[in-house]
């Protein structure tokens, strides 16, 4: 911490006074040694005057609504809010109006966690092509920090723009398609799905002999190459991500079998450097709840995707009858899964040609 009685920080106090804050931010920033930082968030989103109960009393938002969704991002009891903050709890107070409370609350604890893991990815590739350039270009943070908001402003508003415009480009798709569709006409709770996990063999090992930059690159293949296959497979939907995991579904489970097959085992016959994964498949009844699937296939999938070597899929027995039809299937010894009993899983194999 910087010495109070140092020059410099009482000169780096004084020029963040002049560029806007007030003294005990300045004063707060100078002593965590947190001034860059502090000055763009100040720049680009304003001074933090409003405590909660001023910020949700001008915003007409509840207060216990406030609270509730500065808990579940993670923040104190002694939140600031900026002008900007006020208007995002405005149309929290604008959405109560449309819907009930509990359902907007479980739309934002849903709803945080993806927007921060984006809100990250976006930060780490503001801080390789900007953050780093400012410091390295501006010793002083002072000078960083004004740097900085420059570029991070325009940066912040169109990559807000893009996100309310992608989220409406999908919640729009998503509106035609056909798994969300069945979902909304089950007379009951639950969808007759077929789920898959494609996983990374072998990551755990892996990270504990790569370097960060190297396991960066093995994911960022993996993801784009999960990707790849749902953008080719319209039928099947990725629903997400889990560290070194990608989660699938799909009504038909001969579509999610051809994608998930080919790449798990066609893409390793036809590419050699191709990142080793292991897949396993299972169908029934499922869940359909915050944008994410719960039941029975979904801890079957987790667990034989889990039994299944490099390069293999893994089908539950029940799938043998779709699946023989376009696959060869070869019937493995029983095998007891964890929460869920014995099973004898089928291994896929591509169907040979009969000619």
């Amino acid at each position: 911490m910087t010495s109070h009685a140092d020059p410099d920080r009482a000169r780096q106090i004084r020029r963040l006074f002049r560029l806007g804050m007030s003294v005990q931010a300045a004063t707060d920033a100078v002593d965590a040694d947190r001034v860059t930082m502090a000055l763009v968030d100040h720049l680009i989103g304003g001074g933090r005057d409003f405590t909660r109960e001023e910020a949700a009393g001008r915003a007409g938002l509840p207060l216990h609504v406030a609270e509730t969704i500065d808990r579940v991002a993670g923040v104190g009891d002694d939140a600031r809010y900026s002008e900007s903050g006020i208007h995002h709890l405005a149309l929290i107070a604008r959405l109560l109006q449309v819907l009930p409370e509990e359902e907007v609350l479980e739309q934002i604890r849903a709803d945080i966690p993806i927007l921060r893991a984006l809100a990250l990815r976006t930060l780490d590739t503001a801080r390789t092509v900007f953050i780093d350039a400012a410091r390295r270009e501006h010793p002083d943070p002072v000078d960083a920090g004004v740097a900085l908001s420059e570029v991070a402003k325009p940066l912040l508003d169109l990559s807000s723009e893009l996100v309310g415009a992608s989220y409406r480009r999908v919640i729009l798709e998503l509106m035609t398609s056909d798994i969300v569709v069945e979902s909304l006409r089950s007379e009951g709770e639950t969808v007759d799905i077929a789920v898959g996990f494609v996983d990374v063999v072998g990551y755990t090992s892996l990270s504990a002999r790569v370097d960060p930059s190297g396991l960066d690159e093995v994911l960022t293949r993996f993801e784009s190459d999960c990707q790849a296959v749902a953008e080719a497979h319209p039928s099947v939907s990725l629903v997400k991500f889990m560290g070194d995991a990608g989660m699938f579904v799909a009504l038909d489970p001969v579509e999610l079998a051809t994608a998930l097959f080919g790449l798990v085992s066609d893409r390793a016959n036809d590419d050699e450097e191709s990142i080793p994964t292991s897949a396993g498949i299972a169908h029934g009844p499922a869940l359909l709840r915050g944008g994410d699937y719960f039941g029975p296939p979904v801890n079957e999938a987790a667990r034989l995707t889990d039994l299944a070597r490099r390069h293999s899929v893994l089908v539950s027995d029940q799938l043998k009858a779709p699946l023989s039809g376009s696959f060869d299937l070869r019937r493995l010894a029983p095998v007891s899964l964890h929460g869920i009993g014995r099973r004898r899983p089928y291994a896929l194999r591509r169907a040979q040609d009969d000619g």
